[in-house]
């Protein structure tokens, strides 16, 4: 008995769909939602609208793709630092250590997150990157609780703003010096 395979409909796809997310990553960190278009994303890319459509559904489907895998990739950082951590004083010092060196490092400064409210009149791309930056905020706060900081929700919320503060002022070209000097004088009110 022979076993055939069952071929789906339509032509394969010509082209690594996770590829194509890591190259429209790159565009969307670049620019923002909102200036990128479909055309040069297909260019990018080097697919038809058709098929890109096929393998996302939208631009915001492509969008999501690429903000996910900036959480799973470079974003890692701070789930790094708070593992790392064993004081409260620790996870301010750490995440934003680390912020800096990450937000200031590679071709396109910054991050893609945190910009990505900043560079869209999107609504739900806004929503998007705002629910990834709620989902981080959340995460500090639990890590603070844990290691017993008072006021673990406030203090999260003071080191998102910080580290929006790092991620823009990166991204205006500023270097890791003057983010590290940042991170100093806030440790130094920390203490």
């Amino acid at each position: 008995m022979t076993t055939a395979k069952k071929r789906s409909r339509g032509r394969p796809r010509k082209f690594d769909v996770d590829v194509g997310v890591v190259q429209a990553q790159a565009l969307f960190a670049g620019r923002g939602f909102d200036t990128v278009g479909m055309s040069e994303i297909c260019e990018t890319l080097g697919v038809t609208p058709t098929s890109l459509y096929a393998a996302f559904g939208n631009k915001l489907g492509l969008y999501t793709r690429a903000v996910e895998n900036y959480a799973n990739s470079t974003g890692r950082f701070v789930s790094a630092a708070l593992a790392a951590a064993t004081t409260p004083f620790e996870v301010w010092e750490k995440v934003l250590r680390a912020s800096a060196e990450v937000y200031s490092s590679g071709d396109i400064k910054g991050c893609m997150v945190l910009n990505g409210a900043l560079m869209s009149q999107d609504a739900e791309a806004n929503a998007l990157v705002a629910a990834q930056a709620e989902a981080t905020q959340a995460a500090i706060a639990a890590r603070l609780a844990e290691l017993g900081d008072p006021d673990p929700k406030e203090s999260a919320a003071s080191i998102l703003v910080l580290m929006r503060g790092l991620s823009v002022s990166a991204r205006t070209n500023a270097s890791r010096n003057d983010l590290d000097s940042v991170v100093d004088l806030v440790l130094l009110a920390k203490r």
